[in-house]
């Protein structure tokens, strides 16, 4: 009876040490490869009439392009409640993505200019913020946890916009001109955005851990500074306490 009374004893010991080393607090940080959709048309439209409020109008002839990947980065902190719950809170920064607008002037360039001149508009869009998020997790096995994410995202959308008429040595290679006029502007607004993702976690330490996620952010950013689908795939390290 006692052995038995013992055998007990040592289970329920065994048992409370598992949900203690399922809970508890956590840090990490990671970086990772991601998309901005930026909206192309929507900024050519508006990139368009940039350089005519400058003196600049632009001949109908232009080209445009995006580069919606960067790199991304984040750093956070959470606590597990228990093997399938946990809660976390941080900051991302969501990486940067551009547009380009070339084009020359049009037929009536400035009095100044002789002939059409190279004109390129660029705007450089970035978001930081505040992730809040909630994590159910489905444990694998000791080693291995998958998690689904939901919670809101807090942050500041930035974006930056840049003028650049050329000297019109080579209408075709804007660099060879030198620059003949410039001009940039920013504008920034407070976005509150809903983030989701899903993951892996896989221990290699005792209190290490590796983490490979997918997120994204609909709708990132205003009507001021335009908005974006983000989405990004992150490698992050976690220490747990």
């Amino acid at each position: 009876m006692k052995f038995k009374a013992a055998l007990i004893a040592v289970s329920a010991l065994v048992a409370g040490t598992a949900v203690a080393d399922d809970n508890g607090f956590y840090a990490g940080a990671g970086a990772g490869w991601s998309q901005l959709s930026l909206p192309k048309s929507k900024l050519t439209n508006d990139a368009v009439d940039l350089p005519a409020a400058f003196g600049y109008p632009l001949d109908p002839s232009i080209s445009a392009k995006t580069d919606d990947n960067d790199i991304m980065w984040s750093a956070f902190v959470g606590y597990r409640f228990m093997k399938y719950l946990a809660v976390e809170a941080g900051y991302l920064d969501t990486g940067t993505g551009s547009y380009t607008l070339r084009g020359t002037t049009g037929t009536i360039p400035p009095a100044t200019l002789t002939q059409a001149a190279p004109v390129s508009v660029k705007a450089e869009w970035n978001g930081t913020g505040w992730p809040v998020s909630v994590l159910g997790i489905w444990p694998i096995n000791d080693n291995w946890d998958v998690f689904g994410r939901v919670g809101g995202f807090f942050g500041d959308v930035r974006t930056e916009v840049r003028l650049q008429v050329y000297e019109p040595t080579d209408p075709t290679d804007p660099t060879t001109g030198g620059l003949y006029d410039s001009g940039k502007g920013h504008t920034s607004g407070s976005s509150t955005e809903f983030i989701y993702g899903v993951g892996v976690d896989g221990r290699f330490l005792e209190n290490w851990a590796a983490r490979f996620e997918w997120l994204a952010i609909p709708s990132l950013g205003d009507s001021d500074t335009g908005e974006a689908d983000w989405n990004a795939f992150q490698f992050a390290l976690l220490y747990r306490f």
